[in-house]
């Protein structure tokens, strides 16, 4: 048994919405974070709770677009690293 490993509460969340983003992700949300599946892998490759209390979540283009219930309206772009 590793004591370094920290264990977590699983989670039961409920997404509103889910939307493609690109043709190999998924976006979706809920009210304390954003998370962006690989649909190839099954797998969470992003979970962001930069966002307080998001209202609703947009993919527009190649932008995120993420409205809050204080009113404040954020747009994020997302960019692939590059292994050199």
């Amino acid at each position: 048994e590793n004591d370094e490993m920290l264990e977590y509460q699983s989670q039961n969340l409920q997404f509103a919405r889910i939307q493609m983003l690109n043709k190999d992700f998924l976006l979706t949300f809920t009210e304390f974070g954003l998370y962006v599946f690989d649909m190839r892998t099954s797998a969470v490759v992003l979970w962001c709770n930069q966002f307080e209390r998001i209202v609703d979540c947009r993919v527009i283009g190649k932008e995120i677009v993420v409205f809050t219930q204080t009113g404040s309206l954020y747009s994020v772009q997302l960019s692939p690293l590059k292994v050199i």
